[in-house]
């Protein structure tokens, strides 16, 4: 697989997630607070829920509405517990107004 369409950068605010699927795949699509868009697997590693909330928190990161373990969008990598191990996160691209994502070969998630 190479890039896919996602979604419009316009439908994405600045601090906010988006949940998309792709080819069967949940993927969280992130703009964070510098504007930067990042792409990781939708599903908490602990809790197995979705990560729905629409809204980034105050320190830029992606919280589980299940039992509040915190990740950065970035590289997956999770800030605080209970979950253990971080989310897969996988590369963007911005071409026009769409936002690219490439499925085929996840980034290695920072522990």
């Amino acid at each position: 697989m190479s890039f896919v369409r996602v979604l419009s950068t316009s439908d994405l605010e600045v601090g906010t997630a988006k949940m998309v699927s792709v080819d069967g795949n949940r993927i969280l699509v992130v703009k964070d607070r510098d504007g930067a868009v990042w792409a990781t697997s939708a599903l908490c590693t602990h809790a197995r829920v979705y990560l729905v909330l629409p809204e980034l928190t105050d320190d830029g990161l992606i919280e589980c509405p299940a039992h509040g373990a915190m990740y950065c969008p970035r590289d997956g990598s999770v800030r605080q517990g209970p979950a253990l191990t971080p989310l897969t996160t996988y590369k963007t691209a911005i071409s026009n107004d769409d936002v690219l994502v490439d499925l085929a070969v996840p980034v290695e998630a920072k522990g």
